[in-house]
């Protein structure tokens, strides 16, 4: 040997020297910080899942709004692009373990796409696609929340439209109770369906189209529409109490077969 190989293999040697071995607890740190990933990220698409679910179940509860309206996209953009984020990083760390290489980006993420969307239903029943519609709408722009385009659209009294849940229920009339804790006298037309009287059920939430008489607090109604949300689970709206009056419908002096013409469409 010459001397640049001596030299050579001396800093080789002295670099190999300094070199102190990883503990033991730093192993077992990052298995468990790799499995807290993947429970992680399945987690988050679980409930990106749910909450696509029950946005493209009440989708149809907003009303008469034609897209493009703002905030009306089915999908959940924030956890549809914080799952995405998460499965880059455990692909990431998976390729770095030993047994790494075998696995491809399409492999992992399909395995995280089939457990997401099993769980995702299972969270739909149970109201989280719900909760994480609200929470994201409340911190973030990026979507509205279905409850929230609902009210836009339907609690605007002068333009022909009210919101609320049904209190208390009568022969041809009933007393709802919109958003605002405001309560209203609903008399329904005659020309109403069965199908859409058989909608008024006490605590139910309506969408009614008609007229309204904002001094008396009297609203007439021409069209009944089903408004509750699907898939609150345990979430459900508590039930307001009812104020007790109206133990007789009143008589109002004109024809309530014509309340309806011109109305709002």
């Amino acid at each position: 040997m010459n001397k640049e190989d001596n030299k050579t293999i001396e800093k080789v040697l002295e670099k190999i020297q300094g070199v102190k071995p990883k503990p033991k607890w730093y192993f077992v740190i990052k298995g468990y910080s790799l499995w807290v990933l993947v429970f992680t990220t399945t987690f988050v698409g679980s409930i990106s899942v749910s909450s696509i679910i029950f946005r493209l179940v009440n989708i149809n509860k907003i009303g008469y709004m034609q897209p493009p309206f703002p905030g009306q996209a089915p999908l959940p953009l924030f956890w549809i692009s914080l799952t995405i984020i998460l499965a880059y990083l455990l692909y990431k760390e998976i390729r770095l373990t030993k047994s790494g290489y075998k696995y491809e980006m399409y492999t992992i993420g399909l395995t995280i796409f089939s457990a997401s969307a099993i769980l995702g239903i299972f969270f739909f029943i149970l109201g989280s696609g719900y909760v994480a519609d609200r929470l994201v709408a409340r911190h973030f722009s990026l979507n509205q929340n279905i409850e929230s385009l609902r009210q836009q659209m339907w609690l605007r009294p002068d333009g022909g439209f009210l919101i609320g849940k049904v209190l208390e229920k009568y022969e041809s009339s009933f007393i709802l109770q919109d958003p605002t804790m405001k309560e209203w006298t609903v008399y329904l037309d005659e020309k109403i369906s069965s199908t859409e009287k058989s909608l008024v059920k006490v605590d139910e939430t309506l969408g009614i189209r008609g007229s309204a008489n904002q001094a008396e607090k009297v609203f007439y109604a021409c069209e009944v529409k089903d408004l509750t949300l699907r898939g609150k689970g345990f979430f459900k709206e508590k039930a307001q109490e009812g104020s007790g009056r109206l133990q007789n419908e009143r008589k109002l002096e004109f024809m309530r077969n014509t309340i309806c013409e011109g109305t709002p469409s």
